[in-house]
């Protein structure tokens, strides 16, 4: 009799952890949102189109910065809900901009041919992604018109996340004079 217990013990321990685990996996609930005086790092790099970009550059804008890349499934899902959203907002002092951490520039002009990707793209060697605190992609980060972090999302998010941040954070920017 005690054999058993134990044995069912070590089992219901089991498969809580791997409930767990499992409960874990996929998007994950998006960091709460940052206090205001968290500077966004600074930035500057050249998008595929041959454009400067730089987050000084997109003062006064409301960013959606995205870091992914092309080998990534819930970046590949995800992306259709950004473009939609920049399509939505880029009249309202919003921008989405794609950091692609992608080895190799071929590679990510096709991915974003073949996607109909319509925000500025670039591609970063790590060192964004670092200044980031980038851990696994897809990364967003959602940057006020001030420079200041207000969101952070890690792995895959719906778009009525996403959206919903981003429509607070402009009616803030457009509150403030």
């Amino acid at each position: 009799m005690r054999q058993r217990r134990v044995t069912w013990q070590r089992g219901g321990l089991g498969l809580m952890a791997v409930t767990m685990l499992a409960m874990s996996c996929g998007a994950n609930p998006p960091s709460p949102m940052a206090a205001p005086s968290v500077a966004a790092p600074a930035f500057d790099g050249t998008t595929l189109a041959g454009e400067p970009i730089s987050l000084a550059s997109l003062r006064g804008s409301v960013v959606l910065l995205d870091f992914w890349a092309t080998w990534c499934e819930p970046c590949r899902e995800e992306i259709p809900h950004l473009i939609a959203l920049h399509e939505q907002y880029r009249s309202s002092r919003f921008t989405v901009l794609g950091a692609s951490v992608d080895y190799g520039r071929g590679v990510v002009e096709r991915f974003v041919e073949q996607l109909k990707i319509s925000y500025p793209v670039f591609l970063d060697d790590g060192e964004i992604a670092r200044a980031y605190r980038v851990r696994s992609i897809p990364t967003t980060v959602l940057i006020d018109g001030q420079g200041r972090v207000r969101r952070r999302y890690t792995g895959y998010q719906p778009r009525v996340v996403l959206e919903r941040d981003i429509q607070s954070v402009l009616s803030e920017t457009v509150a403030t004079p």
